[in-house]
């Protein structure tokens, strides 16, 4: 009776094992057809939002490979296996996991942008985070009267700004330590506030544009934020000098529609490596989207990019600097 009661839990540990196995090979199975469904029909509503999670489905599907190796189950390690290469690619076209090089020199232009989330009343994160940087300019999304005002105690530091709050969640601002000539203009088809403006440092003009299109979560609000798109990348083209684009995209640079974005304007992206991944939401890693950005234009080249820690808001504020 002995021997047979002490085999109970080496069985219960086996059930367990193959439980949990049985559970991650699944998943993998799972992420396989969302990754086939987005690959296909990433240009339609809603399946562009799967494209957003390439990276957690990228993960998803190497561990599931490994577990599926591991117990003999080739035909899912090789399909799983297959499904991650292929997401990596398309990760990897994107984004530069290079290790970015050291510069020596001060950036021409540091630039920070933060989407202060309207709700958030800690002004004083991102007063700190502003004064601590002290980058040339600094935009901010989602402002309203209420956050303007709470920006006047840095009027010294930055007596130039456009600006135009909103009770909703697009009101936008750019303050800058140095005299900016701009102004807010309505592009896309549902006219949601953007900033173009200029800024002379050392003898360069700097083009800065700022800018929040609505999120995707219906099929008009897809269309709306692809057309705002469209419409930036026909003002932005052919722009003279080096331009810098600043903004919660509502998009991941894996969206087919912010690459098309990037590949008329010929605006590359300054995050590299993890700094790319992850800039929404602060409290919930495992959704971990980068829907922050800031992209340029050659001649301008990248000295530093950084995802800064969090001011209160359920974004992560970005750092980019910049040199030509």
């Amino acid at each position: 009776m002995a021997p047979e009661a002490e085999e109970e839990p080496e069985l219960s540990r086996s059930r367990s094992s193959v439980s949990v196995g049985g559970l991650i090979t699944a998943g993998g199975w799972l992420a396989l057809l969302l990754a086939v469904i987005s690959v296909v029909g990433q240009r339609r509503w809603p399946v562009e939002l799967i494209t957003h999670f390439w990276p957690q489905l990228l993960v998803t599907l190497l561990c599931s490979s490994l577990v599926a190796c591991l117990s003999r189950s080739w035909r899912s390690a090789a399909a799983h296996g297959v499904g991650g290469a292929v997401l990596l690619v398309l990760v990897g076209q994107s984004v530069d996991f290079r290790p970015a090089p050291v510069q020596e020199q001060a950036p021409d232009l540091t630039a920070l942008f933060v989407n202060v989330e309207r709700s958030n009343t800690d002004y004083s994160g991102v007063i700190r985070t502003i004064r601590t940087l002290r980058p040339h300019v600094v935009a901010l999304a989602e402002i309203d009267d209420a956050w303007l005002e709470a920006t006047e105690v840095l009027r010294d530091d930055y007596p130039h700004r456009i600006a135009l709050p909103r009770d909703d969640n697009f009101g936008i601002a750019l303050l800058s330590r140095l005299p900016l000539q701009g102004a807010v203009e309505f592009i896309g088809p549902v006219g949601l506030p953007s900033i173009l403006a200029t800024v002379r440092i050392d003898s360069v003009t700097w083009r800065i544009v700022v800018t929040h299109p609505i999120p995707p979560f219906n099929a008009f609000a897809f269309e709306s934020r692809n057309e705002q798109f469209a419409a930036l990348a026909e003002e932005l083209s052919g722009a003279p000098g080096p331009t810098v684009l600043l903004g919660d995209l509502n998009a991941t640079l894996w969206s087919p529609y912010l690459r098309d974005l990037q590949r008329t304007t010929r605006l590359r992206s300054a995050s590299s490596g993890l700094n790319a991944l992850y800039t929404w939401p602060t409290g919930l890693p495992i959704l971990a989207l980068g829907l922050d950005h800031c992209l340029y234009s050659e001649p301008a080249y990248v000295v530093g990019y950084h995802v800064l820690a969090s001011v209160g808001s359920d974004h992560f504020p970005i750092l980019c600097e910049l040199s030509r």
